[in-house]
Order: C-alpha cells, then structure tokens, then sequence
C-alpha cells in the first residue's frame, strides 16, 4: 500500500477510534450505572370494597356478610397469597391522626382481647401484619386525607348546583348509572366469590369505567357557577395528597402493600407510576389462586 494511503488508512482508523472509543466507552459506564441503580420500592396496590359496608358512599354497595364462614375462608386464602409479595409496610385508607388506634386494636386482637372488625383494614391489614412480626412491632402506615376544600363549601355543592338549574333529573340519571354498573359487579361477588371480585375491581377496564363516572360530575357546572368540576378536582386533590402520604413509605428496598377503596386506585396507580417513585406491581397476578 503506498505511504499516501496507509497515511489516509491510519487517519481514518484513528478518526473511527476517536468517535466510537469514548461512546463504547461511555455505553459501558452508563450500563454499569444502570446496573448499580438500586432497585425502586414496589407498591401492590389491592382495591377493594369498603367490607363494613358503612354505607357513606353515594353509591351503595350491595355486600354481604364479611363475617360469614364463606367471606373467612376466602379472606384467609387470599391473605395467605397476598404474604407472598412480602410487603415491609401495609398502607391503608385511614387518617393518620387515628393511627395509634389501629395498632391499639392490632394490639388487642393479637393478645386475644378482641375480634377483627369488619373493615378491610383489619380483616386484610391485620391478618398481614400477623404474618410480618409479632404484636409488639408494627408495619402499618395510614394515608387517607379528606381535608375540607378551600373557599365556600357551596362553590363544591353539585347536588345544590343541579336544583337551581332545574338539573336534578340528570344528576339523578348519572348516579342511577353508577349504581347499576355497582350492582352488576357485585352479582360476581355473590356468584364467584370474593377474590373473582377482586380481580374484577382491581381489573384496567373496570378502574377506567368507574374513573369515566368523575368526569360526568364535573360537567355540572356552568360559567358562573362550577360545583361539579370544583368537586371532581377537589377529589383529585384528596388523591394527591394521599399520594404524598404514600411516597414517605417509598423507601431503598421498601415494599409497600397498598390496600384501599377501588374508587382511589385508578388515580393512586397512575401518580405511583408517573411520578417514577415506585414500581407498580402487577396486582392481578396476586389475586390469582397459587396452586
């Protein structure tokens, strides 16, 4: 080869190294720092129906008897799945000012003093924490908000917004529609058991079309006067504030098991997932009965 081309070949070589070295390089530290990322903290997020059935919600849930043979022996079947994610901490839809009463009454059912309520707090939240550690130690966060909004309560008042337009006849049929979707769920309850039920709420599709309900709240409301949109970003608000709640747990290595009302999940899943905070585990997969 003539010195003019070795000369040419050896510059080219030399331009390639310079361009693709440091890139090669610098790909190989960045996989490396990719590598040593410490992993998320998991969230399990479990909705569920309110199991003491209170009967505070505008949509009435039509429930049985948590505490019949059948509901136990599920719940226990079920809980004994749920311990297999091995959660550090069980987050639940309580305020935290009433927090030192829940590991009050954990306390007194672990030493035999008292039976597990009704609620989904204690008859999933206990029933984990039993499997966690020993009375003495405890591994329950409450998260729930629902603070006042700001301003006039009128300003939220839908129900009223809807009387003084002549708009209760429509804020009747959206609510006639949500209970009809409620009940219809509730047939695979009584039909299928509770865990078919909960992977029917805890499902995509049924999450989408309970949130899809919000946004026909907020169209009650008009230029003078948004009572439907105010509440519906107030509910949002409500959300969040939970969330900021829930992201204190997101500690290295946590595993956070979230268990609340189906109507936050949607909302809650989705600031998990884009606030990039947690991993979102795949909550079906849970719900399904191990072998």
């Amino acid at each position: 080869m003539p010195a003019l081309a070795r000369r040419a070949a050896f510059g080219i070589a030399l331009a390639l190294g310079t361009c693709f070295g440091p890139a090669a390089h610098a790909a190989e530290n960045s996989a490396a720092a990719v590598a040593q990322k410490p992993a998320k903290p998991q969230l399990l997020l479990l909705a569920t129906y309110h199991m003491a059935n209170p009967g505070l919600d505008v949509v009435k849930q039509q429930a049985d008897d948590i505490l019949s043979p059948r509901r136990q022996q599920e719940l226990e079947a079920l809980v004994a799945d749920l311990a297999g994610f091995k959660p550090t901490v069980v987050a639940v839809e309580e305020l935290p000012r009433n927090e030192a009463k829940l590991k009050q009454r954990y306390a007194d059912w672990r030493a035999g003093k008292a039976p597990l309520g009704r609620g989904e707090i204690e008859q999933i939240g206990f029933r984990l924490l039993q499997g966690m550690g020993g009375p003495d130690e405890w591994q329950m966060r409450a998260i729930n908000w629902n603070g006042m909004p700001p301003g006039e309560l009128k300003a939220y008042n839908y129900e009223e917004w809807a009387e003084a337009r002549g708009q209760t006849a429509r804020l009747q049929a959206i609510r006639a529609r949500s209970q009809a979707e409620s009940d219809e769920r509730y047939l695979v309850l009584h039909a299928q058991g509770l865990r078919a039920f909960l992977q029917l709420i805890n499902s995509a599709e049924c999450m989408a079309a309970s949130h899809a309900r919000y946004f026909e709240y907020a169209t009650l409301a008009d230029d003078e006067w948004g009572a439907g949109a105010n509440w519906v970003g107030h509910w949002m608000t409500r959300n969040l504030r939970m969330f900021g709640k829930l992201r204190e747990l997101a500690q290295p290595g946590a595993r956070v098991l979230l268990i609340v009302g189906s109507g936050h999940a949607k909302l809650l899943s989705e600031y998990a997932r884009e606030s990039g905070v947690f991993e979102v585990v795949d909550t079906q997969a849970w719900l399904k009965a191990k072998p």
